[in-house]
Formats: C-alpha cells, sequence, structure tokens
C-alpha cells in the first residue's frame, strides 16, 4: 500500500479516523444501497457510494479508498480508463468486481488479466461471501496502515540507515562503508544559558532550536544520525553531498544569526563506516571514521556563527558571493595541519540557495 493511501484511507470517514474507505460504484440505487447497508455493518468500514468510478480526488476528497468494489452491468460500458486511472493515484486500493455470468463476467476478466481488477464475485451475489471477503481485506490493509504509522513513528526517533539495518540483521558491529560529508553543530556559551534559566525552559528552547536545525538538514537532503547535547550530528551522501552539507551549514548559519542564538558548524568528507554499535540488549545507529573525528574538532574550533569546513567540501562550492578564508589549522588528534576554510559571512548568493 503506497504512503500517501495510508494517509488518505481515515480522512474525514464517519466511522472514525480508524475506519477504512470502501468505495461501492454501482450506476442502480437499488444494488447499490443493497451492497452498502450490506458492507456498512462491518467493523472498520467507511463506505461511499458513486455512480461510476471516480474521475479524480478533487470529486471526493473525504474518503480515501482503501477497496472498491464494482457491480458492473451487462449492458454498462466496461470502465478500463477510469479503473487504470483510479489504481494508479491509489496505489494498493483492492478491486473488486461483480458480474454477470456470460459477457458481463468475460469482460471483467480480461480487466483481471490487465491488473485493474483482484477479484470476481459472480451473481446471483453471495452477499455474505462478499462481506467476508472484504472483512478479510480490511483487516489486512489496517494491518498494513498499522505498520506505515509505526514506521513513520520510529523515523523520528531513529534514521533510516538504522531501521534498514534493524529489520535486516539487528548484530551489532556490521557495518557499511560510504562516502559521507558529516556535519556537528554545537550551541556556543550555552553553560551561561543553562545558569541562566530553569531547566525546562532550556530544554524547551533547546527542543526548538534543534528541531529548526534538523528540519534544515532534511530540506538539503540529508539525515540526522542523533543529537549531541546542545548540537547534532548530520550527513549527506550522493555526488553532491559536500555541497549540500554546505548550503545546509551556511542555511543553520544564517539562521542562528537571525535568532541571536550562536552556533558554530563543522564539516568534513570521506569514508565512513556506519552500522549498529552496542550490545545486543541495546544498539544504537552511529557513523565512526576519520571524517566524523575531523568534523567535530573543526566544530569545536569554529567561532560562533562560524563555519568551518575541509577545503575538500569548500572546493565544489568555491562560487560564491566572498570566498571563504583558507587556512591550514592544527588539529588535535592529527600531525600535520588541516587545510580548511572558514566561512564566516551568512549571506547566501543569488542562485545558490537551495529551492
Amino acid at each position: 500500500m503506497g504512503a500517501a493511501l495510508v494517509e488518505a484511507l481515515a480522512v474525514g470517514n464517519p466511522l472514525g479516523s480508524r475506519s477504512l474507505g470502501v468505495v461501492v460504484v454501482d450506476p442502480w440505487p437499488y444494488t447499490a444501497s443493497l451492497l452498502a447497508e450490506r458492507l456498512s455493518q462491518l467493523d472498520g468500514c467507511a463506505v461511499a457510494v458513486r455512480g461510476r468510478v471516480p474521475d479524480g480526488p478533487e470529486e471526493d476528497p473525504s474518503v480515501g479508498a482503501a477497496l472498491l468494489v464494482l457491480n458492473h452491468h451487462a449492458q454498462d460500458p466496461v470502465p478500463r480508463e477510469a479503473l487504470s486511472a483510479f489504481r494508479g493515484r491509489q496505489g494498493g486500493v483492492h478491486v473488486i468486481a461483480v458480474a454477470s455470468p456470460g459477457p458481463g463476467r468475460r469482460a471483467v476478466e480480461d480487466l483481471c488479466r490487465e491488473g485493474l481488477v483482484d477479484a470476481i464475485f459472480e451473481k446471483p451475489l453471495d452477499l455474505e461471501g462478499l462481506a467476508r471477503h472484504v472483512a478479510a481485506r480490511v483487516v489486512e490493509a489496517g494491518q498494513r496502515r498499522d505498520r506505515a504509522s509505526e514506521l513513520s513513528t520510529l523515523l523520528r526517533f531513529v534514521p533510516a540507515g538504522a531501521l534498514r539495518r534493524i529489520y535486516g540483521d539487528p548484530a551489532p558491529g556490521q557495518a557499511e562503508r560510504l562516502e559521507l560529508s558529516v556535519l556537528f553543530t554545537d550551541l556556543r556559551d550555552s553553560s551561561r544559558w543553562i545558569a541562566q534559566a530553569s531547566p525546562q525552559d532550556y530544554f524547551e528552547r533547546l527542543a526548538v532550536i534543534l528541531g529548526a536545525q534538523a528540519r534544515r538538514v532534511r530540506i538539503y537532503e540529508g539525515t540526522v544520525v542523533k543529537t549531541t547535547g546542545d548540537g547534532l550530528l548530520a550527513v549527506f551522501a550522493g555526488v553532491a553531498r559536500a555541497s549540500m552539507g554546505l548550503l545546509c551549514a551556511k542555511a543553520i548559519q544564517r539562521d542562528s544569526r537571525i535568532s541571536g542564538v550562536p552556533v558554530g558548524l563543522g564539516l568534513a568528507d570521506g569514508l565512513v563506516l556506519t552500522g549498529l554499535l552496542g550490545t545486543p540488549e541495546h544498539l544504537h545507529f552511529d557513523v565512526i571514521g576519520l571524517p566524523v573525528h575531523v568534523a567535530s574538532r573543526l566544530c569545536g574550533l569554529a567561532r560562533a556563527g562560524e563555519i568551518v569546513a575541509t577545503q575538500e567540501v569548500a572546493d565544489p562550492t568555491r562560487a560564491w558571493g566572498s570566498e571563504p578564508v583558507i587556512e591550514r589549522i592544527a588539529v588535535r588528534g592529527f600531525d600535520t595541519p588541516v587545510a580548511c576554510a572558514r566561512f564566516s559571512d551568512t549571506a547566501v548568493p543569488k542562485g545558490k540557495e537551495h529551492p
């Protein structure tokens, strides 16, 4: 079932937010009412009746269909195009056709071979048999919706890479090697802030600030790995990872200047290991490697409102309105200074902002 359908299933249903939409399509009011009356007695069903297959979501924005029951009469045209469009919009919708023996059934069998119909019931219709079939599909759709809801909730707390490993092989110590750009952020002067505010006020304000930073990371196609007290660790993948990471850092830098909350940022790029660390009883997703250490150290060396990035990260994005300051910086744990770029100007040149 598609994610869009999962979200749409319960919108505005008269039976409540846990009900799944069932659309009965029948141009004849009497037979439509018989079908709707029986199906509406099933737990978890919100039934809508239509004289034809809906042409688009704008026709009926209040009911998202998990199932469609098409009562096809022999004299009716075969709604091939309408069904195709409906299934394209709704993704995992289950389509049931009711048809008379002979030409009517053969017409819907063609639809079944084309993948537009999932099940056929022959007339005279066994209403109870149809109700049992629909009830079973409603249970399945509800289970898929619940799993999608659980996954959506988990993604608020756990990176997608961690979930992939959790549902695959949750054993600790198995790592994946990836080329990533690594970003660290850190609030400056937070000790004074903690001393001046109550713990609750500090926690609430910190949640707002880090939430805003996390939204910036998502906008620039990155992933938040974890929070680090009063900052966060994020990674960016793909061929444009360095540019996207730096654009994200500059957006957070600009937000910091506007809000008056000073922040330092460090950015590095290279080969890292991603995987689950810990014990079988308690695991957490993390990224480790030289770029992670470099980005963390550079974040610590950044002044308030400043980005310090390795020169490899800065090189692909040198077309800024003002050039960064290039220098070699002594970084704890490294024998030789690291070539870095300091970005103190928060202005993003025209044309460089991410849409």
